[in-house]
């Protein structure tokens, strides 16, 4: 689990929800794969924690194809 402060790297986190995705039969599962890499498209190379949370809270209330504030 990931706290508030630590950092992430989104292209490490892109590449393993594709490889999630390639190896995943269930197809709701691939769509969210797929919809979690497109929030993380919008996002710096590092982020932290909270700012990962924060995109995802506004993926989840916004289109898909909406701009991050």
């Amino acid at each position: 689990m990931l706290n508030e402060q630590q950092t992430v790297d989104v292209r490490s986190l892109r590449s393993r929800l594709r490889q999630l995705a390639e190896t995943e039969s269930d197809e709701l599962m691939v769509l969210c794969y797929w919809q979690a890499s497109k929030v993380l498209q919008r996002l710096p190379a590092t982020v932290s924690g909270e700012q990962l949370m924060q995109a995802a809270r506004h993926a989840f209330r916004s289109p898909l194809n909406h701009e991050l504030d």
